[in-house]
């Protein structure tokens, strides 16, 4: 399935903020070295790049690896603007950016194959991505690189859980052909397999709830939560064409979207282990 539209992944970020656990991100960031060494796997427009400088992390080398170039060149253009509208310095050196005293480099790659060139991180962060890859693949290569210090840092991620409202006759038809699919590409089961995983082993994991929740206000949806919504459907229309309930399903729920009374969850977990 097709995630990397650079328009939804901007109008996610306010639904991740949303949902982001602020505990488990105040114990990520307080232990940080001064000056670390961040790898953000999957990293689409940047995103944690933007939450990290805001989190006052502003020295250091961040690298976020992503297989789409567009979207990338789209994180180089939003995170460098957004840096100089909260006034940081901006520079370039040597294909970087240096983002107050923050080196900061985009390379498009295979994210697992490129985190084993990195030698000794601090955080390796992957936003909404595990379930792209599986718990026994990325383990593996965070391993292969860890040191005892390393932070493992996984806000959004997926737990095979999805819900609509008001409650459709169709949709265990068209929502679960569409986790059918998830399971195809990749492992939408993936928290809960992390969480067993890391629990058995050494070092200390903590989780916190992230869901995704979209519901209609008195005054309807802000515009980010309506793109996204929309970005939803389509995704769900593109992976579930085989199945005849689709149509009148996607049907149904625009005209709730459109009419403002349209729910959506994603149940998912952020994960924080310390290696």
């Amino acid at each position: 399935m097709e995630h990397a539209h650079v328009g939804y992944l901007e109008a996610k970020r306010a639904i991740d903020d949303a949902a982001i656990d602020a505990q488990i991100a105040s114990v990520f960031r307080d232990q940080l070295p001064v000056a670390p060494t961040i790898v953000d796997l999957g990293c689409g427009t940047g995103s944690m790049l933007g939450r990290l400088l805001g989190w006052g992390i502003t020295e250091g080398r961040y690298l976020g690896i992503d297989a789409d170039a567009d979207v990338l060149e789209a994180a180089r253009q939003l995170r460098t603007a957004e840096a100089r509208e909260a006034g940081h310095r901006v520079a370039a050196s040597g294909g970087a950016l240096v983002l107050g005293d923050l080196t900061v480099r985009f390379e498009q790659a295979d994210a697992l194959a490129r985190l084993r060139a990195v030698e000794a991180p601090d955080a390796v962060i992957g936003l909404s991505f595990a379930d792209l890859v599986g718990a026994g693949p990325l383990c593996e290569a965070v391993g292969a690189v860890a040191t005892p210090d390393t932070q493992l840092y996984l806000p959004m991620t997926f737990d095979d859980h999805t819900v609509f409202a008001p409650t459709d006759a169709h949709d265990a038809a068209v929502i679960g052909a569409f986790h059918a699919v998830m399971r195809r590409d990749g492992a939408p089961d993936v928290g809960r397999r992390l969480i067993a995983r890391l629990d058995r082993a050494p070092g200390q994991l903590e989780v916190g709830p992230s869901d995704w929740l979209v519901r209609p206000h008195a005054d309807g949806y802000t515009p980010s939560e309506r793109r996204f919504l929309q970005h939803i459907l389509r995704l769900i229309e593109a992976a579930v064409v085989e199945v005849p309930e689709t149509a009148g399903w996607l049907e149904r729920r625009r005209a709730q979207l459109d009419a403002g009374e349209l729910w959506y969850v994603a149940h998912q977990y952020d994960l924080l282990y310390r290696c």
